[in-house]
């Protein structure tokens, strides 16, 4: 999964800078180039830092720009290079609630003072209503344009033409300043129930942009009125807070001399002695700036003697190229001279040279001197110079050089430094089919000046070559991200495949069809749950985290889980399994998973998809009776006692004759008698055990069980019966009447053993001071002594010779139904001896100690 993460990182770097190589070079830096659905190029900018002066500032509030030097008139669309704002001016509606005929309603717009003027190439006036309408010039009142409409009775304005019939149009002058409408006569109500109105209206953009025909489809609620302003073209572009001169050179807009004074980097100016120089290239000097184009004097050292030159001026990787219409290639001597741009020639020219001949700059057309034009875009060359000779005469070594055109015929220049004029593209925003091609293919599309002046498609910067690499790496990327997720979702497919394979097997190597096989056959079973997957269990344990294990054991671990129902588990996870008892295992599950007693530890199921069963059964929370009565900080009363003990002999009476088939636990001892948090016993790890694993414990012999718990005569005849349960049953009884371990580490020979230590005890009369202090003191002698003689009989050599686990269970209660504690106790807490109450076991209050749960030991 990090694998997969790092590559798909890597790939989105990739892309990224895939993406920032594609940026066009006019955004300028650290300024905002777009507001909602329009885009903003300099001289506007959104705030006082981005644009050339406080005319050309924009608020752009909730996506709209706004142009706030005047009155925060909505803009609708900019086109830097036709210096033009489109502006959604309303119409002047004439008012209706006075119905005094031939009254006058002047509105009126003043641009005075501003850049800006009213366009009158692009706009109408437009007049809706009954009635005329003029245009006059604020400033003397002259009438400068109009029209009138005519209206019957029944007449509604006619949608299909505006030539007056309810709606006139005109032209307007042009580049007009400030001017105020004149409505007349236009009280009276159309037909349609409107009142007469006058605006302006920039009809192409109108049709261009929103696909409406003019007139038939500007009556409608919510469109835009689009009126067309430009920026006289004399007016300095430059920020009034950047310096305008270096030396006696002007420095115009887009170039400045500091970085937030110029459109980019590209055009950032250093004044250096008073002398100009472009720092982004080369800090080559500035001879002068003309009408998007800049003469710079470039190291120019190309002759006979070096026939190979690279140029010193590579612009590949800036917005300039060599302009076509102010350069040429100039080839002085005898032979021939070509450009070469990308090891393909663009441009050359050759001379022919007689005996007297010498080159004439200004008849340079073949003898002795020769020029060619050179391709559009041009932005790097070489100079091949290889078939130029000397020339004849003066055997001055011929050159060839790339020049100025008016420089080179007016012989402004020395032979070190040549002056070259470099012209950068505009960006124009039209929908041309040119510009939209460019677009589709990854460029940027540019304008330029024809030859009559005119605006004309100019060049698609970074179509071929910028946008190549930009497609090119889009589309490694974008492949390598797909190919990427694909493998990633056939990894994720075959190790689901791998994973559900691998449970399939395990269920059915561990007895899972056995199981079904008996749910179809009893249905009781389909109703209760008993088949648990991994997945469950997994979630259940946080993955069987370290921190969920409750306990170790020889036969395995156990861990505390939470069921996606709530409930709180103990999952039972064992080490090795015995194949040949599976079948049986299988059939103790579903005995178990019935049992149902208050004592007994509830099974509620298993898990078959794993390597080795996984046993699940209900969480007992306050650890085992072994922690608790070998714990010599608590003091455990001898009710208590009693009433544990009868609570296991009952629980084991229960499994030897109240089920339908009788269960021997095989493993009593403290270890696997839990205590929930009314200290109530629950027996656990029946049967189950002997089936499922194979023991490692150095406690357990080739019998199965545990030494210091098993029957003597189940260990000399292998035959385990019931009686063998009552003989393990009698030495819990008798660690819980000593507090005592069933083998002894501080007693020698016979008397290790808890049994046999008791037994002498019983044989000599002193089992009185074998009895933990506790017990002597809240028990009567007859009491201790009738608990004494039970014991003995569970632990008879002889197993005919004792009791049954219901006779045990039934005796037990009558000695503690007799027995009267010393101490007042009650079921909520006990007393420890010679201190106060330490402990409280109600619900409402914590205990202080806490047991682990664990497994048999």
């Amino acid at each position: 999964m990090q694998t997969f993460q790092v590559f798909y990182l890597l790939i989105l770097i990739l892309l990224t800078t895939t993406l920032i190589e594609a940026q066009d070079f006019f955004s300028k830096p650290r300024c905002s180039s777009r507001c909602g659905d329009v885009r903003i190029r300099y001289p506007f900018g959104i705030g006082s830092n981005c644009s050339a002066n406080d005319w050309f500032n924009i608020d752009c509030n909730s996506s709209t720009p706004y142009l706030s030097a005047l009155n925060n008139v909505e803009v609708l669309d900019l086109d830097t290079f036709t210096q033009r704002v489109i502006v959604n001016i309303p119409e002047f509606k004439a008012d209706c609630k006075n119905p005094v005929q031939n009254s006058n309603l002047v509105l009126g717009a003043n641009h005075g003072k501003s850049p800006f003027r009213i366009s009158g190439s692009l706009n109408r006036f437009v007049v809706k209503g009954c009635g005329s309408a003029t245009i006059m010039e604020e400033e003397n009142g002259t009438i400068v344009t109009g029209c009138s409409t005519t209206c019957g009775k029944d007449t509604v304005s006619d949608t299909n033409n505006c030539f007056g019939i309810g709606c006139c149009q005109t032209l307007i002058p042009r580049d007009l300043e400030s001017y105020t409408f004149n409505l007349t006569g236009m009280a009276k109500k159309e037909g349609d129930g409107t009142c007469g109105s006058a605006f302006l209206l920039d009809i192409t953009y109108l049709e261009r942009r929103h696909a409406i025909t003019f007139p038939n489809q500007i009556y409608g609620d919510g469109l835009p009125l689009p009126t067309s302003l430009s920026w006289n073209e004399s007016f300095n572009l430059s920020s009034t807070r950047c310096n305008e001169t270096c030396g006696e050179i002007s420095i115009p807009y887009p170039f400045g001399i500091q970085s937030l004074c110029s459109e980019s980097d590209w055009f950032n100016v250093d004044c250096k002695s008073s002398k100009p120089y472009l720092s982004a290239i080369n800090n080559v000097e500035v001879l002068a700036f003309g009408k998007e184009t800049v003469t710079v004097n470039v190291s120019m050292n190309s002759d006979c003697e070096n026939p190979v030159q690279n140029n010193n001026l590579d612009l590949s990787k800036s917005p300039f190229s060599f302009s076509k219409s102010d350069n040429i290639f100039v080839v002085e001597g005898c032979g021939s001279a070509t450009i070469i741009e990308n090891g393909s020639i663009v441009s050359g020219c050759s001379t022919a040279c007689g005996n007297a001949t010498v080159s004439d700059r200004n008849n340079c057309f073949g003898n002795g001197c020769c020029q060619s034009t050179i391709p559009r875009n041009l932005e790097s060359f070489t100079l091949d110079l290889s078939r130029l000779g000397r020339q004849v005469g003066n055997e001055t070594c011929g050159s060839a050089l790339l020049v100025d055109m008016n420089s080179f015929m007016e012989e402004r220049f020395s032979r070190q430094f040549v002056p070259i004029t470099l012209g950068w593209p505009t960006i124009n925003f039209y929908d041309s089919t040119e510009c939209r091609w460019c677009e589709r293919q990854g460029g940027i599309c540019y304008t330029n000046y024809n030859e009559e002046g005119r605006i004309s498609f100019g060049s698609c910067h970074g179509s071929s070559k910028k946008s190549l690499g930009v497609i090119l790496g889009i589309s490694i990327s974008t492949g390598l991200l797909i190919l990427t997720v694909i493998s990633y979702a056939l990894f994720r497919i075959i190790k689901k495949t791998k994973a559900k394979r691998r449970k399939q097997r395990c269920f059915k190597r561990n007895g899972g069809l056995l199981l079904k096989q008996q749910e179809a056959t009893d249905t009781s079973l389909v109703d209760k749950t008993i088949l648990f997957t991994s997945t469950d269990l997994e979630k259940a344990t946080d993955h069987f985290s370290e921190n969920r294990i409750l306990g170790r054991g020889g036969q395995g671990t156990v861990y505390k889980g939470m069921l996606a129902d709530g409930r709180i588990v103990a999952i039972k996870k064992s080490k090795v399994v015995d194949e040949s008892q599976l079948e049986q295992f299988i059939n103790e599950v579903v005995i178990l998973s019935q049992v149902n007693h208050r004592n007994v530890v509830k099974l509620l199921g298993c898990c078959l998809e794993t390597e080795v069963p996984l046993l699940v059964s209900e969480f007992i929370s306050n650890g085992t009776l072994y922690d608790f009565i070998h714990d010599d900080t608590v003091s455990v009363s001898l009710n208590l006692r009693l009433q544990i003990a009868t609570e296991v002999a009952g629980a084991v009476s229960y499994l030897h004759s109240a089920t339908s088939i009788p269960i021997y636990h095989r493993d009593i001892k403290t270890t696997n008698i839990l205590l929930d948090e009314k200290y109530r016993a629950k027996v656990s790890d029946f049967g189950t055990s002997r089936f499922v694993s194979v023991d490692q414990t150095h406690l357990t012999t080739l019998v199965k069980g545990t030494f210091g718990y098993l029957d003597p005569e189940y260990f000399q005849s292998s035959q385990f019966t019931e009686k063998s349960d009552v003989y393990s049953f009698g030495v819990v009884l008798l660690e819980l009447l000593t507090r005592e371990n069933p083998i002894s580490l501080t007693r020698f020979g016979e008397n290790r053993s808890l049994a046999t230590h008791f037994l002498l005890a019983m044989e000599e009369g002193r089992v009185m001071s074998i009895f933990d202090a506790t017990v002597v003191k809240e028990g009567s002698r007859t009491e201790l002594l009738d608990v004494a003689n039970l014991a003995m009989r569970c632990l008879n050599f002889n197993g005919k010779n004792r009791p049954t686990m219901k006779e045990v269970s039934i005796e037990l209660d009558n000695i503690r139904l007799s027995h009267v504690p010393s101490t007042v106790e009650t079921n909520f807490g006990h007393v420890k001896h010679r201190e106060e109450v330490i402990s409280m076991y109600s619900e409402s209050t914590s205990t202080s100690m806490t047991f682990d749960h664990s497994l048999s030991r």
